[in-house]
Parts: structure tokens; C-alpha cells; sequence
């Protein structure tokens, strides 16, 4: 008696959802399309930090054409405080050919693009860990100098983040808020 119920009740099942496939079959099936095309190309990331002053972006994993100003999605992999494989987002503030310097101002170091000082670099950082200042000199081809207005950020001041290679880009990242 139970088996019949059982066998009723997934036959009027398979009814069901043949109907619904028979009328809603081509719109699920656009809608699948959809969301396949926009995960392969872009993808929502939330700032979790304060670095940013930007909560949302959306990245466009295709768009590997980052230059200075734009904010670049990146994938972690120097390990330390963020585990490996993060992608973290920062903005654009040097590329291939720029020069980077440190200069000793009176309130401490400071790093400096083509004579323009960007942030100071901090000797500590806030868990009391030394922080090591970033590599000085030209940076190379496909590598990029990122930061955030944070003095708190872990960028490109420093020796951890350095210089990101172009291998790492996830892609370039929009501001939505």
C-alpha cells in the first residue's frame, strides 16, 4: 500500500515538473545562460577591511588591462596575515617604469612614485609584528604598486605585498558603493 502511494506520488511529480518544463523550459534555460555568462565574467567582492573606503565592487575577470588610478583585484600569495589564494583589491598607484624611493620626512618614512610622496610607511604594524618597507628602484615590466588610503593597509609599502606581478590579477575591480 505504501509502495502504490510512493509510485502516485512520483509519477505526479514527474507530471508536474514536465509541465513546468514544457512552459517554463526556455525561460530556466535563458536564466541558466545568463547567470553562466556573467560568473565567467564578472563577479561581486566585498571589502571586509577598512583599507578602502569602497564596500562593493564588481570585478571584471576578463578586464587584465589595469592602469594607474583603477582598482585591481588581485589573488594573495605571499602568505603571512592573509591566507594565500585571497583575492584582495587595492588601487593602482604605480606601473612598469615608475620609480619608487623612500624619503625620511620629519614625522617618518615615506614612500614616494616619480618624486610624489604616497604614504607613510609604518615600522610596526598594529598586532606589533615589524613591517619591512617595500623594494626601491624601477618597477619592472608586468608588475604593479598597489595601495589603499588606510594607514593600516598592507600594500606595496611594504615588503610583504612588494610589487604585484601580473600573473596574480583576477581582474579590474568597479566601485558600486
Amino acid at each position: 500500500m505504501i509502495m502504490n502511494q510512493l509510485h502516485s506520488n512520483a509519477r505526479q511529480l514527474g507530471r508536474t515538473l514536465l509541465i513546468i518544463g514544457r512552459r517554463y523550459g526556455l525561460w530556466i534555460g535563458l536564466f541558466l545562460s545568463l547567470i553562466f555568462c556573467l560568473t565567467s565574467r564578472y563577479q561581486l567582492a566585498l571589502n571586509v577591511t577598512h583599507s578602502l573606503p569602497q564596500t562593493l565592487f564588481l570585478i571584471e575577470k576578463k578586464n587584465h588591462n589595469v592602469t594607474r588610478g583603477d582598482y585591481m583585484a588581485f589573488f594573495w600569495v605571499k602568505g603571512g596575515p592573509i591566507p594565500n589564494g585571497i583575492v584582495v583589491i587595492k588601487e593602482v598607484v604605480g606601473v612598469a617604469g615608475d620609480r619608487v624611493e623612500h624619503r625620511q620626512k620629519k614625522d617618518g618614512l615615506w614612500v614616494e612614485i616619480n618624486g610624489k610622496a604616497i604614504s607613510l610607511i609604518k615600522p610596526f604594524a598594529r598586532s606589533g609584528a615589524v613591517l619591512v618597507p617595500s623594494t626601491t628602484g624601477m618597477i619592472p615590466e608586468k608588475h604593479y604598486f598597489v595601495h589603499a588610503p588606510h594607514p593600516d593597509s598592507l600594500d606595496s609599502r611594504y615588503a610583504l605585498t612588494d610589487f604585484v606581478n601580473h600573473a596574480q590579477i583576477v581582474g579590474r575591480a568597479i566601485p558600486l558603493f
